[in-house]
């Protein structure tokens, strides 16, 4: 197999994180594993001369540049994302996790992250602060924590631009298929 990196655009830094720093925290059943850490305290653990990062999830696939939304304002705010949230679905969170109204509820497989920015709070203690008060109530964890905490802290994207879920996707083709046959 050939490969195709042209190692001269980036560069690799090896992280090591230590199981009393990360393992301190809850682990959710094997689909919630203490590596859904690694994207909320990247801050903590990311070279200090990075100030901005996107995180994609594995299963994310890319077919435009994403270096408008790398790019984008973070306008004062610790986060750019979509949501993929309705209405009814956001009020249960709104209850579930105590979150305001006008306070979105994200999809964080893709995420823009304001490095420098979480860097100048707390937030290794207002997440176990968080977790200590509402464990019971943590469904998605890595996003109700991030939501419930830094929630007006969020800018939103378009999702059918930067996070088209497949139910979106699915939706989409189902009501195309209905209009080709009707």
């Amino acid at each position: 197999m050939k490969n195709n990196l042209d190692l001269k655009r980036f560069q690799i830094h090896l992280i090591k994180i230590t199981e009393n720093e990360i393992h301190k925290f809850p682990v959710y059943e094997k689909r919630y594993p203490v590596e859904i850490y690694f994207r909320i305290f990247a801050s903590k653990y990311l070279p200090q001369d990075l100030e901005r990062i996107l995180y994609l999830d594995a299963d994310t696939i890319v077919i435009n540049s994403l270096k408008e939304l790398y790019e984008t304002d973070f306008e004062g705010n610790y986060y750019v994302a979509a949501t993929h949230v309705k209405k009814v679905l956001h009020k249960l969170n709104e209850i579930r996790l105590n979150i305001k109204e006008d306070e979105p509820y994200i999809n964080i497989g893709v995420l823009l992250i304001n490095l420098k920015a979480l860097r100048t709070i707390h937030i290794e203690k207002e997440v176990k602060d968080f977790i200590e008060k509402n464990e019971k109530k943590l469904l998605l964890p890595d996003q109700d924590i991030i939501v419930s905490i830094y929630g007006d802290k969020i800018k939103l994207v378009d999702s059918l631009k930067y996070n088209l879920g497949e139910r979106t996707v699915n939706a989409y083709n189902i009501t195309t298929h209905k209009t080709q046959l009707d």
